[in-house]
């Protein structure tokens, strides 16, 4: 499809690719492959968003579902009504989590990983070596989804794409 090779050519690197995908109409229904979150950040006087509504946009144009957790940008300056303009969902606190891929600015919380539920990845700043307790918390959740995808026999390339 003309989405997956614009999605191709971004890759490689074509900044003309790039430029086509964020140049186009706002109000163009795109193609849903995949769901990507933004969280709101819970870290006091933490006041940056993992994704500006100008960059919905594009991630709309490579196929993503994009949902914003309510109030996620207002720190930086972006009200809901923003990222709805650019195609974003805004969902609850409950709802965010139920995505392929979270982003965030700031680590991961021990309650937050509870919630991480079916989701394919996290993207956030998490420092290991000041974060142990974190990353065995983290290693572990991987640990049990991965026994759960042997349990139930599912393929290993399968199993693999959805804990990474």
């Amino acid at each position: 499809s003309a989405v997956a090779a614009q999605a191709a050519d971004i890759e490689m690197g074509s900044t003309t690719a790039a430029t086509e995908a964020v140049s186009s109409d706002d109000d163009v229904d795109y193609p849903t492959y995949k769901t990507l979150s933004i969280l709101k950040e819970t870290y006091p006087k933490e006041k940056r968003v993992a994704v500006v509504p100008a960059t919905v946009k594009l991630f709309r144009k490579l196929g993503f579902e994009v949902r914003v957790e309510s109030g996620a940008g207002d720190g930086a300056g972006y009200s809901d009504g923003d990222y709805k303009k650019k195609g974003a969902k805004i969902v609850s606190a409950e709802d965010v989590w139920n995505s392929d891929i979270l982003l965030k600015v700031r680590q991961v919380t021990e309650e937050q990983i509870d919630n991480l539920g079916d989701a394919r990845c996290l993207v956030n700043y998490l420092p290991p070596a000041q974060n142990k307790e974190l990353m065995n918390s983290l290693t572990h959740e991987i640990k049990v989804k991965r026994q759960e995808y042997y349990q139930a026999k599912v393929p290993t390339n399968e199993m693999i794409s959805r804990i990474i």
